[in-house]
């Protein structure tokens, strides 16, 4: 099996545990799922912003690995188009969430300010990606959307890096200060090396 293959695989199978393990706590008590976001359920507009943005972007996130796909877009071209306007409106809802939910943020600064950068930079590149396809710029488009892919791969780093970080004592918010910044730059960084380094 090709490199390329074996990667695809590996993004799909954490894209779908992420995701189905994230839409899992909407099953029960979110205060109780997830209290380090507890808070956010205190205002109406926060509680909205919220469940907005933990069940579309883990759709987006389902989602993504299936654009990736080379006969999906050569066979099936109809559903490479339905499934990237799913896949917009789902960035378009959780990431414009997540702008809400700085609002109510209870990290630091510096984490914040990570947060808010993702969040505008993932709703630019998706909106750019989709837009130069509405245009026909296809090679371009194709830069574009794995920009957005590598952004919306950003809840995959986020808790590859959390995770031993918490072990380590670390609280939730306090590994926010890395991840806030971390979890984007390391995929951004992977799709800017594919982007000049492949065809």
């Amino acid at each position: 099996m090709r490199l390329s293959a074996l990667g695809w695989l590996a993004f799909m199978a954490l894209a779908a545990l992420v995701s189905v393990v994230s839409l899992m706590q909407l099953g029960g008590p979110l205060a109780e799922n997830m209290p380090h976001i507890a808070h956010y359920l205190e205002t109406w507009a926060l509680h909205v912003a919220l469940l907005a943005h933990i069940t579309a972007g883990p759709l987006a996130l389902l989602l993504a690995p299936l654009q990736l796909i080379r006969w999906i877009r050569n066979r099936w071209p109809w559903l490479h188009r339905w499934i990237g306007r799913i896949y917009v409106l789902s960035v378009g809802l959780s990431g414009s969430a997540a702008l809400v939910m700085l609002f109510g943020f209870k990290g630091s600064a510096w984490a914040l300010a990570g947060f808010a950068v993702v969040s505008v930079s993932w709703l630019v590149a998706t909106w750019r990606g989709y837009d130069l396809a509405r245009k026909g710029q296809y090679a371009a488009h194709r830069r574009w959307m794995i920009r957005s892919i590598a952004l919306t791969a950003a809840a995959i780093s986020l808790r590859l890096i959390m995770t031993p970080l918490i072990m380590m004592g670390w609280t939730v918010v306090q590994t926010y200060d890395v991840t806030g910044w971390a979890s984007w730059i390391v995929t951004l960084t992977l799709a800017e090396v594919l982007i000049r380094f492949r065809k």
